[in-house]
C-alpha cells in the first residue's frame, strides 16, 4: 500500500510532467505555424493572375461601362502598346497593361 506522502508525491510528479508535455505541444504548435506562415507567405506572392486577351477585353469593357470618360484613356494605352485592338495586344505586353487599367481604378 502506498501512503499518502508517497502518493502524494506521485500526484505532483505527474502534474509536473503534464506541464512539461503542455509546455512542449505548445512550442510545437507555434513552430508549426511559424514554419507553415514561412512557406505559404512565398507561395501567397508567387501565385500570378494569368491575362488573356479575354480577360482583357472583358476588363476593358467592365471599365468603360463603369466610366464611359475612360474610353479615350483606355485606347491610348492599347495605342501606347501598339495596338488598336485587344486582340492585338502582345502576350508580352497583357500583364503590363492589366496593371495600368487597375492602376487607373
Amino acid at each position: 500500500m502506498i501512503d499518502k506522502k508517497t502518493a502524494q508525491e506521485l500526484i505532483e510528479a505527474v502534474n509536473a510532467l503534464t506541464a512539461a508535455l503542455n509546455a512542449v505541444t505548445s512550442d510545437i504548435s507555434n513552430d508549426t505555424k511559424a514554419i507553415i506562415e514561412s512557406v505559404a507567405e512565398p507561395i501567397e506572392q508567387t501565385v500570378t493572375t494569368v491575362v488573356t486577351h479575354d480577360t482583357l477585353r472583358d476588363l476593358f469593357l467592365k471599365v468603360i461601362r463603369a466610366d464611359a470618360t475612360k474610353k479615350e484613356v483606355m485606347r491610348d494605352i492599347l495605342i501606347k502598346y501598339g495596338a488598336k485592338k485587344v486582340t492585338e495586344v502582345k502576350p508580352a505586353d497583357l500583364p503590363k497593361i492589366l496593371a495600368e487599367i487597375k492602376a487607373l481604378s
